[in-house]
């Protein structure tokens, strides 16, 4: 399963303490039936845990998503922040979505090559 970030997204989660690793562990739950909010064309609002905080204390994402092969987080928040994403966010991320879900793999390298897109991978512990 392949999963990425928009650059957007990366940022935000770097600034959040959001770790990659948070976001595979969302990935597989998704996986595993646990998908969260379903927002309609293959648009996902999520909760993920933060290191040291949980689920509770931890952030809501969203991310588009097509089982077994390719997720895409492209927002973040804090419930804190935000109660929730208005109908006029709700529209533009399932556009953002609908495109990212249809990109082929050549057009995925080249949005990660241009830095559009960043890969999520498990980081080795040495």
């Amino acid at each position: 399963m392949k999963t990425y970030k928009t650059r957007w997204f990366g940022n935000w989660a770097e600034d959040e303490n959001v770790s990659d690793q948070s976001l595979l562990n969302a990935v597989e739950e998704m996986e595993k039936g646990l998908k969260g909010a379903v927002l309609g064309g293959g648009l996902y609002k999520k909760r993920i845990a933060i290191e040291g905080r949980g689920k509770s204390g931890g952030k809501r994402v969203i991310l588009a998503f097509i089982e077994h092969k390719k997720a895409f987080f492209v927002y973040g928040f804090s419930k804190n922040e935000i109660e929730n994403i208005d109908k006029a966010q709700e529209k533009s991320l399932k556009e953002v979505s609908k495109k990212l879900l249809s990109y082929t793999e050549k057009e995925i390298q080249h949005a990660i090559k241009e830095r559009v897109l960043l890969e999520v991978k498990k980081h080795e512990i040495n």
